[in-house]
C-alpha cells in the first residue's frame, strides 16, 4: 500500500540522513496524488511544486491519457531540474525521472530506497 510505502521512505530516510533527519528541507517529487500527500505529512519541512496528477488509483502521471501532455511534460522538466539543485536524492530502483540529477552527484549523496520486486 502507499501507507506502506511512506512507513519505509521515512525509516530509510532516517537511516540515510542520519539522527538530525528531520532538520532537513524535503522537495517531494511524486506522481500520485496520495503518495505526495503522504509523504509531505510525514516529512517535517517539505514541500512539492504545484502540477496536476492523476486521479488517484488512475495509474502514475505517464498512464493518464486525460492530462494535457504538454503541461505534464512542462512539470516534468520543471521537477528534473528542481531536483538537479537538490544535495542528497532518495529515489526508488527503476527511477529514470532521477537520472538527471544523480549523474553528477557523489555517490555517498544518493539513496535508492528499496528494491522493486517482480
Amino acid at each position: 500500500s502507499c501507507e506502506d510505502g511512506v512507513k519505509t521512505i521515512k525509516k530509510e530516510a532516517k537511516k540515510f540522513l542520519g539522527k538530525h533527519w528531520d532538520q532537513c528541507d524535503f522537495l517531494i517529487f511524486s506522481d500520485t496524488p496520495l503518495g505526495e500527500k503522504l509523504l509531505l505529512e510525514e516529512f517535517p519541512n517539505s514541500v512539492a511544486t504545484p502540477k496536476t496528477l492523476p486521479e488517484e488509483g488512475s495509474g502514475g502521471v505517464h498512464f493518464d491519457t486525460s492530462l494535457n501532455p504538454i503541461v505534464s511534460f512542462q512539470d516534468s522538466i520543471i521537477d528534473m531540474l528542481l531536483m538537479t539543485k537538490c544535495n542528497k536524492i532518495m529515489y526508488t530502483q527503476h527511477s529514470t525521472f532521477s537520472l538527471p540529477a544523480r549523474m553528477n552527484m557523489p555517490d555517498d549523496n544518493q539513496h535508492m530506497l528499496f528494491q522493486i520486486q517482480k
